[in-house]
């Protein structure tokens, strides 16, 4: 088993294998979406965000294989559609509909129009729940969700948040694609207790594992950038030598 709280710098399939099954509560992320080599940020020399439709959509079905595998309960998938991405992305409706529990829509409040006047603006991005299949069928009321942690009502499956944070902290400018703390929280607080492992993939920055600190739960964070590394861990040192929670 893998040390909790800590970001390690590799490829995330790999580090996966190291996982066993249902050793993670829940899953919080956002994978690459094929937009473009200059869009994620300056520090990918180790990643091509610029791949076929086939190597896109076998890199993000075996992600998400992996992830269903390690997951206790769910799998928050964050994506949005593009241009590079979209075959994939409904090919993956598709090859896991069993596994699909719902999807959330993340409407961004405050979003840039798009520089082409025939283009609509992108105001919102998918959160896709995965779940493994008899949690994903599992149900009492249409798409209810089963774990021990959910409490109270939910409410809608729409969240209204800006799409970036206003956190200010070294290399901010470097990841081009971070989406806000408070973003993270919402899941945190509505699936999961004090002490849960939480597990993110794609680290890049460390919202995720920000989010986790503040909220007093547990994570394990893959990430390939080293330079992407080194500015997430840098905005965890005000917990540096806590590798427990409880």
């Amino acid at each position: 088993m893998l040390e909790i709280n800590k970001i390690y710098c590799m490829d995330c399939l790999e580090g996966m294998k190291q996982l066993e099954d249902n050793s993670v509560d829940i899953t919080i992320t956002s994978p690459p979406y094929n937009a473009g080599d200059n869009v994620r940020g300056t520090f990918y020399d180790e990643y091509s965000d610029n791949l076929s439709t086939d190597e896109y959509y076998n890199f993000i079905k075996n992600t998400i294989t992996e992830l269903i595998r390690v997951n206790k309960y769910y799998v928050f998938f964050n994506f949005q559609v593009l241009s590079g991405n979209k075959m994939a992305y409904l090919q993956l409706l598709s090859d896991f509909k069993e596994n699909i529990k719902d999807i959330i829509i993340w409407h961004k409040t405050s979003v840039q129009p798009s520089i082409q006047p025939t283009r609509l603006n992108s105001a919102f991005e998918f959160v896709i729940v995965f779940a493994k299949k008899e949690l994903a069928e599992k149900q009492i009321f249409e798409r209810a969700f089963f774990n021990n942690r959910v409490r109270g009502q939910l409410n809608n499956n729409v969240i209204h948040m800006k799409n970036a944070s206003n956190e200010s902290f070294e290399g901010r400018n470097e990841n081009k694609a971070i989406y806000p703390v408070d973003f993270v929280k919402w899941f945190l607080q509505k699936f999961t207790d004090k002490g849960d492992l939480v597990l993110d993939p794609f680290m890049g920055s460390g919202t995720t594992a920000v989010a986790c600190k503040e909220l007093h739960r547990n994570f394990i964070g893959f990430e390939l950038s080293a330079q992407y590394c080194d500015i997430a861990n840098a905005r965890l040192d005000k917990w540096k030598g806590q590798t427990t929670l409880f």
